[in-house]
């Protein structure tokens, strides 16, 4: 039975049908697919393509915590009247420098020179400290190096600055995952899933994690609302029949592997010739 299984798991490695950017597998304990989708490939909120903590209430301060300012006569000078203050023409250089940053932070990632292109946005965040784009971009950087810690936390910033960004609550989750705390990218994408509900790529990341920690049974209802939103996708049809196998349900198994190989998976053949004669 073990061999079965271990075959099972070889054969069933499909590739992501988003960007096709490579994600990192993960050894030691059997998952159900060896590869999560990121949201690169579809545009969220209107979010640049080429640009997801447990909690973001850490980076909000309670009421009761903020020490108060004594009043006084004169206004007090913050972050906001400050940039009025501050000359049309120095607000406009300013501006340009930002531009300059940002396009050469692109230019280095389409080079695939993502150190390079990181800097070039951290400069962009001295400039304007609250650009939530930026720390995005950062956040996908060290996404594309594998620093998932920094990622998270660069992704953890933009999603605190801009509260509707869903696909940096997506990388997050994704950054969560490969750093193998499956739990905390189940709350991103639950997060996600909050924010647009008919994101099929939240779903079956959701899925995925979820038999991760062979939570089979929610990992199908997860597949069920990403086959809703897609019909023809074939990753959540193979693996909601991985899911179906796990939890002894060979019918409804190897119904969904045979759905998925006429929707174009690919290797299902000898899974179906084994088990499904």
């Amino acid at each position: 039975m073990k061999a079965i299984f271990y075959f099972i798991i070889a054969i069933l490695v499909l590739v992501s049908c988003s960007s096709g950017e490579d994600k990192k597998e993960k050894s030691g304990k059997e998952m159900i697919l060896n590869k999560q989708i990121s949201p690169e490939s579809k545009s969220v909120n209107n979010q640049e393509k080429t640009i997801v903590p447990d909690s973001i209430s850490g980076f909000q301060k309670e009421d009761s915590l903020v020490k108060k300012e004594p009043q006084t006569s004169e206004p007090k000078l913050t972050s906001s009247n400050k940039m009025k203050m501050i000359p049309t023409k120095e607000r406009l250089n300013t501006d340009k420098l930002v531009m300059k940053y940002i396009r050469k932070g692109l230019f280095y990632y389409q080079n695939k020179n993502f150190e390079q292109g990181i800097e070039e946005f951290e400069m962009v965040i001295k400039l304007k400290p609250g650009d939530a784009k930026a720390f995005y971009h950062i956040g996908m950087g060290k996404y594309r190096l594998n620093d998932y810690y920094g990622a998270l936390e660069a992704f953890s910033a933009s999603s605190g600055l801009n509260p509707q960004d869903t696909v940096s609550l997506i990388y997050a989750g994704l950054s969560k995952f490969y750093l193998e705390d499956y739990y905390g990218a189940i709350r991103y994408y639950d997060k996600a899933i909050d924010q647009n509900p008919d994101y099929e790529y939240a779903y079956f990341n959701r899925g995925i994690a979820n038999g991760k920690v062979e939570n089979y049974e929610r990992a199908i209802t997860d597949f069920n609302r990403a086959i809703e939103l897609k019909s023809n996708y074939f990753e959540a049809y193979n693996n909601r029949g991985n899911a179906y196998y796990y939890l002894k349900q060979k019918e409804h198994a190897c119904a969904d592997w045979e759905k998925a190989k006429e929707l174009g998976a690919k290797g299902i053949d000898e899974i179906l010739e084994k088990l499904c004669k």
